[in-house]
């Protein structure tokens, strides 16, 4: 262990007078470590040390005792995650400290295009994570509803000029389609953005849920950010192609064989309305605080489009998106 390390972490005298969030952020800040995020629904800040090296959360002792929780769970059944080197508390604040997996996530690497081995090098840690899935399989839970995973009654109170018949419609199919699926521990947000060579960060909206669910979606969730700023521009800051999608679902087609989980390649559909509904929820809020309604208005009419053709049996093709802007 390095110096920082001993005098951060075994002693904790930085922090012997600092007992605010504060007061800990400007400890850290002083002692050479960079903040790298807040996580919103958490109440926790992540910092990275002076060698990048290592990544320290801490925050509400609760929400930090789910992330070792779930990360200590998940390294255990073979999920390509880091390990959880120590915890411990900063005044009336926890923290955990864990290696760093890489210093890049796909989602910045491919910002500057999506050259062939590295992608096969995504489907790569995608697969691996896939695998520890596939070996972890879970009954699906007695009280499964899929109205409460995708926050339907936000997205319904939010947008009531919505066609409520068809949305009623279509996640009662979702319910019953989905809860005859074996389950298994899901990441909730799994897209390249979290993805880096060495393995998978940021459990925020962990649970238990439809195996496939993460893996089937994503290439596809990059789609739901193709809508249009101000200056005519996607948000998107990247965008796979249709070849990167269908080389990655025979990827996943391989782990499907393996695991007796063939039927999950007719599901692809089921997992896109899922993240449809999912990524509506709270936007319309969202668009009142920051006085831009873009991105709730082009995810609204992802949403009808993809229940249309959902309750139709036809194909959802997340490249149809982009052509939604006009809408």
């Amino acid at each position: 262990m390095n110096l920082y390390f001993h005098f951060i972490i075994m002693n904790n005298q930085f922090i012997k007078n600092s007992n605010t969030q504060e007061g800990i952020i400007a400890s850290l800040h002083k002692k050479g470590w960079k903040f790298v995020k807040a996580r919103e629904y958490q109440n926790t800040f992540i910092f990275k040390s002076p060698d990048e090296k290592r990544y320290l959360h801490f925050g509400d002792p609760l929400k930090i005792k789910q992330v070792i929780d779930i990360q200590k769970n998940l390294y255990k059944k073979g999920y390509p995650i880091s390990p959880v080197l120590k915890t411990g508390n900063f005044g009336k604040f926890s923290y955990l400290l864990e290696p760093s997996l890489g210093n890049e996530t796909y989602g910045d690497i491919f910002t500057r295009g999506i050259k062939g081995q590295m992608f096969q090098s995504f489907c790569n840690t995608v697969k691996t994570y896939f695998e520890a899935q596939a070996k972890n399989q879970l009954p699906p839970p007695m009280h499964f509803e899929v109205r409460k995973e995708v926050m339907a009654g936000n997205v319904i109170e939010e947008n009531p000029d919505l066609d409520l018949t068809l949305i009623e419609s279509a996640l009662d199919k979702l319910q019953h389609r989905l809860e005859t699926l074996p389950f298994t521990y899901s990441h909730g947000d799994f897209a390249a953005r979290n993805i880096l060579d060495d393995g998978v960060i940021d459990f925020e909206f962990y649970s238990i849920a439809p195996i496939g669910l993460d893996v089937f979606n994503v290439c596809a969730v990059e789609n739901f950010w193709m809508f249009k700023k101000s200056s005519a521009e996607f948000c998107a800051k990247f965008c796979f192609e249709q070849y990167h999608q269908e080389y990655l679902i025979q990827v996943l087609g391989k782990v499907c064989s393996e695991h007796s989980l063939y039927r999950l390649l007719e599901y692809q559909n089921d997992f896109i309305l899922f993240k449809a509904f999912w990524s509506m929820a709270y936007e319309r809020q969202q668009a009142i605080n920051s006085g831009d309604e873009t991105k709730w208005r082009f995810r609204r009419a992802v949403l009808m489009h993809c229940i249309e053709k959902y309750l139709k049996d036809e194909n959802i093709n997340t490249f149809d998106f982009q052509s939604l802007n006009k809408i």
